[in-house]
């Protein structure tokens, strides 16, 4: 499926200048989805990525009624030994805005956009990826061009590659990202792309002694963008409030100010002064299991944890194993 999404894009693209959207900033916020979080070892496990939910104010001319858009994904993956090339993978997946409310708008994007990819193949190691996701308005004054038409032709909702340096070895690739970022970066003002990125590093340790290791859980990446008010949150004091999320039937993420030295544990008890915040953002479940190429079965604590979080949020449990 890949090599026929690839070719597809060869086809029909007509040029392919390198010029990428704009990154707005914005801060992972991790959330407390009940189940028991652990490092990801980037040695021995395989990981799965979803796309929980998008959250945009609507401005402009990004959402009119009934109009579809789109979250474009691209992935740059990060290996030992360094690739020649950079690894970068483009994806999409649609949806149709309808029945919202004026304000803040939801994106019923749910994502596999990675699906029990081995950490460690062979001789390569994926010490890490990011993830730059835009949504575009499909209905935009712009309009799509031949690049993203036939990236949502082929290759809509289907995860990443699972062996990105065995998959990624042609220029044909390389051609096909950058006419697609160039697209991006083309559209209208009125229908500005709102992007989010978040970067994803993996201990080959397992141990996680620092937080610049990513561990399995759910994460919300905070935007500064939104409509600002009493319920937006500065980024750069989110360490000045507790946070948590409704995760279903609609992620929503909430807010509530510390109080002294107590803890954030102890803070979601109690109902009294959470809020929806107003900022955009987009929410991440990342979950693990160890790697097939272990001897055994995965330890039934790691497939538990799993289901467990894709229950909490309503997902479908091969969305997490």
């Amino acid at each position: 499926m890949k090599t026929r999404t690839i070719a597809a894009l060869f086809i029909v693209l007509l040029s392919a200048s390198a010029k990428l959207s704009a990154q707005s900033g914005g801060v992972a916020i991790r959330i407390d989805d009940r189940v028991a979080s652990r490092c990801i070892n980037g040695q021995k496990d395989r990981v799965w990525v979803v796309v929980r939910r998008v959250i945009l104010e609507k401005t402009g001319n990004l959402f009119t009624e009934d109009s579809s858009v789109a979250l474009i994904v691209r992935a740059t993956f990060r290996t030992d030994p360094a690739p020649a090339k950079q690894l970068r993978f483009p994806a999409i997946a649609e949806a149709t805005l309808k029945d919202y409310s004026i304000g803040q708008v939801s994106i019923p994007i749910e994502y596999g956009v990675v699906e029990g990819m081995d950490l460690k193949q062979q001789h390569i190691t994926y010490a890490g990826f990011t993830l730059d996701l835009t949504v575009v308005n499909k209905r935009g004054k712009t309009g799509w061009g031949k690049a993203l038409e036939a990236l949502a032709e082929v290759a809509n909702k289907l995860p990443l590659p699972p062996s990105p340096a065995t998959e990624a070895g042609t220029y044909l690739l390389d051609f096909a990202d950058k006419a697609i970022g160039n697209e991006v970066a083309a559209q209208d003002p009125q229908d500005a792309p709102r992007s989010a990125s978040l970067v994803l590093e993996f201990d080959p340790s397992g141990q996680c002694a620092t937080s610049n290791f990513e561990r399995t859980g759910t994460i919300a990446v905070l935007q500064a963008t939104g409509t600002k008010g009493s319920r937006y949150i500065d980024i750069d004091k989110t360490n000045e409030y507790c946070w948590d999320a409704e995760p279903r039937p609609s992620f929503v993420l909430k807010a509530a100010s510390r109080r002294g030295k107590e803890s954030c544990d102890t803070r979601r008890k109690d109902a009294t002064g959470w809020y929806q915040v107003s900022n955009d953002y987009v929410a991440f479940v990342i979950s693990a299991v160890a790697s097939s190429r272990t001897l055994g079965p995965p330890p039934e604590q790691d497939l538990s944890a799993a289901q467990r979080r894709c229950d909490w949020h309503g997902l479908p449990r091969e969305f997490c194993k």
